[in-house]
């Protein structure tokens, strides 16, 4: 071959281009199946977190869960239940298990949360003194309970400090209205006054609330007043074990309380009526009585001296 026809041959040739491999971080979308099922175990583990909170929030009615891990784990359980199940809805994947596993989680939140939180304290409401878990440097250290007393009935049992020597107001009865100022039985550290006022026939105002009429013929509504609180006492965390009270007819009958509310006489179990200005609580002792009891009588109220003996404490008319 001459050098022509080699020269010829090379023009004749079509330069290749090199081949560049495909980028690494080229990635091939994940098939439908795969998503599918992706979305499937997002519900599904929703679904079963929301399950465990529910069942802890439920195990909470058991003393040994109802502490500060049991409520945790409560709502870090609902916590993580319903942020799967938004993603899962997010993916709009078993929809139906998602929205399920969001309510269930988000009930046993609520729940949990509300039962940890601090039940309102009626008393501490009322005179602004909240409950301290221990009694402060300037708190008297209390009597032990005595022997067959209720521990925490003692804690908060008082007794009126001007009785007579036998400790029984019955021979003269205060007048209806008169303060009586108590003292904490297991300290004898003043806490409040008590005062009962005029007895009310409230009858009327029960059935027009639609409270089933008197066994006995008469409603009898006695305004009982808590007032002048002192200020060592409930710092102290003093809280009031309240008082058993029934009304005593002239005859010597004697009439216990009737369990109704009504609107207008609010008892202690309705809350009473706390004054705006925070020293003082009103309620009312409802009695379910006879029409001739009604008429005249007195309100009487057992209470507990530092020696654990009982105190009889009365009021009635001028």
């Amino acid at each position: 071959m001459s050098d022509d026809d080699a020269g010829a041959a090379d023009e004749n040739v079509v330069p290749t281009e090199a081949t560049e491999p495909l980028p690494a971080e080229a990635t091939v979308e994940s098939p439908p199946e795969s998503r599918t099922s992706q979305g499937r175990t997002l519900a599904l583990v929703a679904l079963a977190l929301s399950a465990t909170a529910g069942v802890s929030c439920l195990l909470l009615l058991v003393p040994a869960w109802n502490s500060l891990i049991g409520v945790s784990v409560t709502v870090v359980l609902a916590f993580a239940g319903v942020v799967c199940a938004i993603v899962a809805l997010e993916r709009r994947r078993k929809t139906a298990m998602a929205i399920c596993a969001v309510i269930v989680a988000l009930i046993a939140g609520v729940v949990t949360t509300a039962a940890a939180l601090p039940a309102p304290d009626l008393y501490a409401h009322v005179y602004g003194y909240a409950d301290a878990p221990l009694p402060g440097p300037d708190c008297p250290p209390p009597a032990p309970a005595p022997n067959g007393t209720d521990a925490d009935f003692w804690a908060g049992a008082f007794y009126a400090t001007e009785m007579w020597a036998d400790g029984v107001s019955s021979s003269a009865p205060f007048a209806f209205e008169t303060k009586v100022f108590m003292s904490q039985a297991a300290t004898e550290v003043p806490v409040m006054s008590m005062a009962i006022g005029r007895p009310v026939d409230v009858t009327q105002a029960a059935a027009a609330a639609s409270v089933p009429p008197p066994e006995s013929g008469v409603y009898l509504a006695i305004p009982v007043t808590y007032a002048d609180p002192d200020d060592q006492a409930f710092s102290c965390a003093f809280s009031p074990a309240w008082p058993s009270s029934w009304w005593l007819a002239e005859s010597g009958e004697q009439f216990e309380l009737a369990t109704v509310s009504i609107p207008e006489f609010p008892t202690l179990e309705d809350g009473g009526v706390p004054n705006p200005t925070g020293d003082s609580l009103v309620y009312y002792d409802v009695f379910d009585v006879a029409p001739e009891a009604a008429a005249d009588g007195s309100y009487y109220t057992v209470l507990l001296a530092p020696d654990a003996s009982e105190q009889f404490v009365y009021w009635g008319a001028d």
